[in-house]
């Protein structure tokens, strides 16, 4: 991932699509409130593609779930949770950008390589 200070790039506005890959976009006003933008930035991003396996394991899950009658909720931050941790080491850095207002992360995950893994 490229550090150097440039325009913002066409991601930040247009999810990127790539059969086989989900994609977060994490970006972060200046000042941050932390200290390391780059890393808010990554949280963001992290927590967008959590969002795309949540609604794949939410649909999976739903009749499960209604014929033992439990909390849909629940279950599915748990699994997100823990599928999202192990799979954390095979989320690629794709580009990185930062300038004078805001620094942002584009981060991927390979559907194939989610699924050998879980």
């Amino acid at each position: 991932m490229s550090c150097a200070s440039r325009p913002e790039p066409e991601w930040v506005t247009s999810q990127p699509q790539e059969e086989g890959y989900w994609f977060g976009i994490g970006t972060i006003q200046k000042p941050s409130y932390g200290n390391d933008c780059r890393e808010e930035a990554r949280n963001k991003a992290l927590v967008e593609i959590s969002s795309q396996i949540s609604i794949q394991i939410s649909g999976s899950f739903k009749r499960v779930i209604e014929e033992h009658n439990l909390n849909l909720d629940e279950i599915t931050k748990s699994v997100i949770q823990t599928r999202v941790d192990n799979n954390l080491p095979n989320i690629e850095g794709v580009d990185f950008f930062d300038n004078k207002d805001r620094c942002g992360v584009l981060l991927r995950l390979s559907q194939s390589i989610y699924y050998e893994t879980i």
